[in-house]
């Protein structure tokens, strides 16, 4: 995905030299920082919701989607390891942009999506339960959950096997530095199979956003008109279920919270697929070969983002994550 060789002959808008400080900066140091942090917070997730009961729907899928950004940051991590500029240039036996394709690039781009559809069904979920609840309780199981779930993880795992099945890595030549390294050798009916990976993935992504984008806005729609309906109920017998009211919309807002961070952090990848497929030279070996570079290391680091800040927002905002939380890391009873 990423790499520090740039070409003289770019026409792209950024000088090489621009483009070589913009990719250190975010490549080399905001962006392994940010996934380390990431990579800590959600395998503490994990362990939280891991601990918490499996009975509760939204569990089962912020656990989930605490699995997948821990794929997706430590991948991120590897990306930013192997195109650090100390690396690129030293005299390693792998060609590093190859190597992190094959090993990195493809799998993050799996788990990013489906961060998006885990988050997407989130949104979807919480809009049911509060258009029609009595019906969701009693259809959303927590085994048809489990089942979304592994569903989501299957299918895009399944993405990338066309694009997989077109190489091997293996020792190479390597004309332009004039020594041979393991990257990735072609098949015979690499070009057969070739884009479809892409295709796949595009659409993905173009279907994804725009659908936690229309749940986040009903579900932000419905709570105004709960927080309307909740300062009328004034009497004894409508209190309890004003309380209850009450906790319900404290997790439609951390799910809305939830959505709002995913499609801002997402949004610089979206534009670069949407603009990837619009402009024919905007690629790694295009004329705009420095603003491809520098587009995608902002989406590294906006999806870097993503991953590192549900950790504070959990904490923040539910209050069972911070009892458990205190309960497992300092041995506490937390009082809200």
């Amino acid at each position: 995905m990423l790499n520090y060789t740039i070409s003289d002959a770019v026409l792209g808008l950024i000088s090489d030299e621009l483009c070589q400080l913009i990719l250190t900066i975010n490549i080399a140091s905001i962006s392994p920082v940010l996934s380390l942090i990431g990579l800590g917070g959600n395998i503490i997730n994990i362990i939280v919701f891991m601990s918490q009961d499996f009975h509760d729907t939204v569990n089962i899928s912020l656990l989930a989607l605490a699995v997948s950004d821990t794929g997706t940051v430590l991948n991120n991590f590897i990306i930013d390891i192997l195109n650090n500029p100390i690396l690129v240039h030293s005299e390693i036996f792998i060609d590093p942009q190859e190597f992190q394709t094959a090993i990195a690039g493809l799998p993050i781009a799996s788990f990013s999506r489906i961060a998006s559809w885990i988050t997407a069904y989130i949104t979807f979920e919480r809009c049911l339960c509060v258009v029609v609840p009595l019906r969701v309780k009693r259809l959303v199981t927590p085994k048809l959950v489990v089942f979304i779930m592994v569903s989501i993880y299957v299918m895009m795992f399944a993405t990338i096997i066309p694009e997989y099945m077109t190489f091997y890595l293996d020792w190479k030549y390597f004309p332009d530095r004039n020594k041979t390294m393991i990257g990735m050798v072609p098949r015979k009916y690499s070009q057969a199979a070739r884009g479809i990976t892409f295709t796949i993935i595009t659409f993905s992504q173009f279907l994804s956003i725009p659908l936690i984008i229309l749940f986040t806005v009903i579900l932000t729609a419905k709570l105004r008109q709960k927080s309307k309906w909740r300062v009328k109920t004034t009497s004894g017998a409508d209190r309890a279920l004003k309380n209850m009211n009450k906790k319900d919309s404290k997790v439609i807002k951390m799910i809305t919270a939830i959505a709002v961070i995913h499609i801002l952090c997402y949004f610089p990848a979206y534009i670069d697929l949407l603009i990837v497929i619009t402009v024919v030279e905007f690629y790694i070996l295009g004329h705009y070969k420095n603003s491809f570079l520098v587009a995608f290391s902002f989406s590294n680091v906006f999806e870097a983002v993503n991953s590192s800040l549900s950790i504070f927002l959990y904490y923040r905002m539910s209050t069972k994550y911070r009892r458990t939380f205190n309960n497992i890391f300092f041995k506490i009873k937390f009082i809200d």
